[in-house]
């Protein structure tokens, strides 16, 4: 089997799984394209073989049925073992990432804010009946 071949393999089938666990859980597409932040037309097209879903299409998929990623490549004639470890290693990277990013701007926010003494004497009197 050719690249070109195999690739299409990869599309439909990937495309078959999203569908048939969206159709599992009774979600129409536009619902599951919102949760997973795509248009309906694209996540159609990703059913229907067009276009091969992302790894974030494929994760966010994922996180959002509460599977592994490793679903959407089960029964996959041939599906390299390496797709899988890409995708758990993005995944890493990405949840790294988000916690850099989201641990930076908590830092950011803590430094810009300041009591003053008015504020704390104010805090400690405690609630106001």
């Amino acid at each position: 089997m050719n690249k070109t071949s195999r690739l299409q393999e990869y599309r439909d089938q990937i495309g078959k799984r999203i569908k048939e666990i969206r159709i599992r859980h009774d979600e129409t597409i536009e619902q599951l394209a919102e949760a997973i932040h795509l248009s309906a037309a694209q996540l159609g097209k990703i059913e229907r073989g067009v276009n091969l879903a992302t790894t974030d299409t494929i994760f966010y998929t994922a996180l959002h049925y509460n599977v592994p990623t490793d679903y959407f490549f089960q029964d996959i004639p041939g599906a390299p073992e390496v797709s899988l470890k890409y995708l758990k290693d993005n995944e890493s990277k990405k949840l790294s990432g988000w916690k850099s990013r989201l641990e930076a701007k908590i830092a950011e926010d803590v430094d810009d804010f300041k009591l003053t003494d008015a504020d704390i004497r104010e805090m400690n009197k405690g609630p106001k009946k």
